[in-house]
């Protein structure tokens, strides 16, 4: 009577062998364990790709603060080297010794 019930619930014929029904559940129990570990293989798949990927963002980011972005200290190197360089331009335009004229010495004249 009771085997009558489950199969009933389960929406099969009354007259179905036990071996038959209780074949078809475990044939379906094995296929549902396979799909729960194939859905598991894949979420962990896809949380390693995104690890990966924001692993890649951070190391790109940090490459770009590194070479892109300059320190304040670099910054007024170069903004200090590139008044100085028009300004020695300027003083050798206008010296008839651009060399004592660049450097406020007394070097000897370029050979020409």
């Amino acid at each position: 009577k009771k085997y009558n019930m489950v199969l009933q619930y389960f929406g099969e014929d009354e007259n179905m062998a036990t071996g038959d029904f209780f074949g078809i559940l475990r044939r379906f129990m094995t296929e549902w364990n396979k799909a729960v570990q194939l859905v598991d293989r894949i979420e962990k798949a896809e949380a390693k790709e995104k690890k990966r990927a924001a692993a890649k963002a951070a190391k790109e980011a940090r490459k770009k603060d590194k070479h892109g972005a300059k320190s304040d200290a670099s910054r007024k190197k170069e903004s200090g080297s590139s008044r100085a360089a028009p300004l020695l331009m300027q003083r050798t335009k206008n010296a008839k010794e651009p060399v004592e004229a660049a450097f406020g010495g007394d070097a000897a004249p370029a050979a020409r």
